[in-house]
């Protein structure tokens, strides 16, 4: 039996003691960044994405053990945080903006994330630009197309392995 319920103000589904939030799950797994922590007092995994719209839950999974939420994560391809926290692992992946002005240099730019795989949203601006790590690099602040197809390859050299993994 398939319970419907509220997380979060999501709309979630519930078979057994596993909590699935189904529409987002298709839309977030393509390339995102994935949490899976246990919190050893209520024996609950939760696995979340965040995509820079804020954290969003896919599922929770209630009475399960750490060994369980280790196997989930291993299984994930999540890494464990190096801070040295036991009960939390993630998976980041890069995501650059495209502010798109309409131009040929725009289209130039948006080709060579397409090309190099990188996950980007295009966002119409009047001014090009684009937004890697939350620093945008405008034309008018002295950057070059060729200098912003450097810092697009970068970005793919530097996150090559998240890049080349499927979700």
């Amino acid at each position: 039996m398939i319970d419907t319920l509220q997380m979060d103000g999501i709309t979630t589904s519930t078979i057994g003691n596993i909590t699935i939030a189904p529409r987002h799950l298709k839309s977030l797994l393509k390339k995102s960044s994935y949490y899976l922590d246990y919190d050893p007092a209520e024996r609950k995994i939760r696995f979340w994405a965040n995509d820079g719209g804020g954290g969003v839950p896919i599922f929770e999974i209630e009475q399960a053990s750490f060994e369980n939420a280790e196997k989930i994560a291993k299984g994930l391809g999540l890494e464990n945080e190096s801070d040295g926290v036991a009960c939390h692992w993630h998976r980041w992946n890069p995501k650059l903006t495209l502010r798109d002005d309409g131009s040929e240099n725009a289209e130039r730019l948006r080709m060579e994330m397409l090309r190099l795989g990188i996950p980007h949203e295009v966002q119409r601006d009047s001014e090009l630009g684009l937004v890697v790590h939350d620093r945008i690099h405008r034309l008018s602040s002295g950057w070059t197309i060729e200098q912003l197809l450097i810092e697009i390859r970068n970005t793919a050299r530097i996150y090559e392995k998240q890049l080349a993994a499927t979700p």
